[in-house]
């Protein structure tokens, strides 16, 4: 079974975060979600609260095959903040796995040093903050460029959530759930 790890941080975008984590277990994935911080009761940004699995201090890297960073303003600062965070998201990315991120995420990216060589996606509003980070910029509602996928935002949860399961488990089990679910979105 794949499993994928969320950092998660007060102030995450709910549906950002609910609507991957959602259509990967769908899919048959083992979705942890980590805490960041010192309580696994975690608030988003419209006051929507989830419990984290464990805390970030248990992830292991070579336990997991993706990392999911969702976004959301005060969320990704929570992210930027701590200092394990980088720290993991270089493990992921020496070891050639999957890193995913959505809407303001890929700044802890950036901030981790590993989008050098990438096309990337995010938040119009973080843009000018990511591109010093990255080889090219994309407009497009979902990238993967090699192992890192991105999307741009809130709106964009459901085919970014989709292709993070594609990638995973492959198109048929990504068209099943999209059929599943009645998603208007063409796979």
């Amino acid at each position: 079974m794949k499993k994928v790890v969320v950092l998660l941080a007060e102030g995450f975008e709910e549906i950002e975060t609910v609507t991957p984590v959602d259509l990967l277990r769908r899919g048959g994935i083992q979705v942890d979600i980590a805490a960041v911080g010192k309580d696994k009761i975690i608030s988003g940004g419209q006051k929507i609260t989830l419990q984290a699995d464990i805390f970030l201090s248990e992830v292991e890297s070579s336990s997991y095959d993706l990392l999911f960073i969702p976004g959301g303003g005060l969320g990704v600062q929570n992210l930027l903040a701590d200092e394990d965070v980088p720290t993991l998201i270089r493990d992921f990315s020496a070891a050639g796995k999957w890193i995913a991120s959505i809407c303001a995420g890929p700044k802890v990216l950036v901030n981790a040093g590993v989008l050098q060589d990438s096309c990337i996606t995010s938040y119009p509003t973080v843009k000018n903050e990511v591109l010093s980070g990255i080889k090219s910029y994309s407009e497009d509602r979902v990238v993967v460029d090699g192992n890192i996928i991105t999307s741009r935002g809130a709106g964009c949860a459901e085919a970014f959530g989709l292709m993070v399961l594609e990638k995973l488990v492959g198109p048929e089990e990504a068209r099943r759930v999209a059929e599943a679910i009645i998603t208007g979105l063409v796979l």
